[in-house]
């Protein structure tokens, strides 16, 4: 059964994300020339080759950014699961079905 004092917890559990990292990329120059191209033939375009330490640093940046999505997927399915809870508990007071009571508050079985 949920309780508010378990909603408060799963809250709680989660605070505020941090700030996305968009403004942290850092200059990297076209990473497609360099992936396409041997670092021990000099390079023919304007850009020239990527230091390994960008490359570790986009790495670093990827990683991150999916590290902040997985959070925020957890965040997300647990308050999905709370309000599905909910809805269950409201249609077995008025005894129907959930989808009834999604209907009434104006929710698609998809949102």
């Amino acid at each position: 059964m949920v309780t508010p004092a378990k909603i408060m917890e799963i809250l709680t559990k989660y605070p505020p994300p941090p700030p996305p990292i968009v403004s942290s990329i850092p200059s990297l120059g076209d990473l497609t020339s360099v992936a396409s191209s041997n670092h021990d033939e000099p390079s023919n375009d304007s850009v020239g080759p990527v230091a390994s330490d960008d490359i570790t640093s986009a790495l670093n940046l990827a990683r991150a950014t999916i590290k902040r999505h997985i959070y925020l997927l957890h965040a997300y399915n647990e308050i999905r699961d709370i309000g599905q809870g909910l809805f269950g508990m409201i249609a077995e007071q008025k005894g129907v079905r959930i989808v009834e009571v999604m209907e009434e508050f104006r929710m698609g079985v998809d949102d």
